[in-house]
């Protein structure tokens, strides 16, 4: 819906700062011959083809930035970080005639505060959804391991880092917007949105028939879709409908104090001896799965 506004555009995740970045550069002498090498990078090519960005571009504008100009307050390495993520973002919002990002990575929750030392003005939209219904869509996801309890356990792990986000930067920066007030009143939303991006509110943005540019890659459109449809009220509580009752008493019982501090309605949930073996069984599927992963960390150093 941002991606409707005049001077917003949105494009498929980068990933750039929870993983393309992370990779094995070395930012303190990052050449043209590493920028070439981070184009080859799965997800910045995704980005690329996305955008209909022209690579050979993208390497012409990085030569005309060679270390010389460094002249900034940041680190050597944040400074490069900085160069990079500007080429590519200032490149693709040239191809859209606009003059905002809206990035949309979800994994970039957990370097806010990087992003807020090379990008002191971002400002970050914290959508919290029912974690019910988001275990059932992280349930569908090709990229979630199996497992009920596992993705209802990744919605708390990403819930309690933004409350530890929003509990040491305030909320000047960060904005939390409930995904089914979204949905049920998508006007009011959007300006609340607007007002906190210092934007005006523009009608075009529940217009869905002003979708024209690609805003994610052909991999990922098996489950973002949607996006590019108009609003309905399917998804909200789509838990009760998909969800098999022993799962639905099991995300109840798991969820409860977080939900209903959230402010959602939770049914009050006695587990049958039958959910009981279900969630013992999800547990030791955990367990073992990190046992593996520490094994294979331990085989692998």
């Amino acid at each position: 819906m941002l991606n409707r506004h005049s001077q917003i555009a949105s494009g498929t995740e980068t990933h750039f700062f929870d993983f393309v970045s992370r990779r094995n550069y070395n930012w303190k002498e990052f050449t043209l011959t590493s920028f070439t090498q981070l184009l080859a990078e799965s997800r910045i090519q995704d980005f690329i083809q996305a955008a209909g960005i022209s690579k050979e571009k993208l390497i012409k504008n990085y030569k005309q930035d060679p270390q010389s100009k460094y002249q900034s307050t940041l680190e050597i390495d944040q400074f490069y970080k900085k160069e990079v993520f500007d080429i590519l973002m200032n490149s693709f919002l040239d191809s859209r005639s606009k003059t905002r990002l809206c990035e949309n990575t979800p994994q970039h929750l957990y370097y806010v505060e990087e992003i807020l030392t090379l990008y002191p003005q971002a400002k970050f939209i914290h959508l919290i959804r029912d974690g019910r219904d988001t275990t059932r869509s992280l349930m569908q996801m090709p990229w979630r391991p199996n497992g009920l309890l596992n993705n209802a356990r990744f919605w708390v792990q990403n819930l309690k880092e933004a409350s530890k986000v929003i509990n040491k930067l305030g909320t000047d920066s960060i904005l939390e917007i409930r995904y089914e007030e979204l949905v049920l009143k998508p006007e009011d939303s959007l300006k609340q949105i607007c007002d906190f991006l210092e934007e005006q509110y523009q009608p075009d943005l529940l217009d869905n028939s002003k979708d024209q540019a690609t805003i994610y890659s052909t991999w990922e459109s098996s489950w973002k879709q949607k996006t590019r449809t108009k609003l309905n009220t399917d998804s909200i509580n789509s838990w009760q409908t998909e969800l098999d009752k022993d799962s639905q008493a099991l995300l109840n019982w798991y969820l409860k104090d977080i939900l209903t501090g959230l402010g959602y309605e939770v049914q009050e949930t006695k587990l049958t001896n039958k959910q009981r073996l279900k969630l013992g069984l999800e547990y030791l599927a955990i367990c073992w799965r990190k046992l593996l992963r520490i094994i294979l960390n331990f085989v692998n150093r």
